[in-house]
């Protein structure tokens, strides 16, 4: 696996996956993927697919730690996402 996904105020959960995506939503629907976060874009874990691994709500904010970590906020959680084994 190459992205652990921790959240912030909870030590018990971790998700990891050997791809991300970011999601970007037109009309409630994912419209396009990207390899970088932004506002209101949703984190996608693969596989990639309607059984992805995990998939979060839109981001409120976040902020690029180095090339491979990012911390977020969403409306429901915060979060660090790290890759590893890269």
């Amino acid at each position: 696996m190459n992205w652990i996904l921790t959240k912030l105020d909870d030590p018990y959960f971790e998700k990891r996956s050997e791809k991300v995506k970011w999601i970007e939503w037109k009309d409630g629907r994912g419209s396009a993927l990207y390899d970088e976060p932004e506002i209101e874009r949703s984190l996608i874990m693969s596989p990639l697919s309607e059984f992805h691994t995990w998939l979060t709500s839109p981001i409120n904010e976040f902020k690029k730690i180095s090339d491979e970590e990012y911390e977020f906020t969403t409306k429901n959680s915060s979060y660090n996402l790290k890759q590893i084994n890269h």
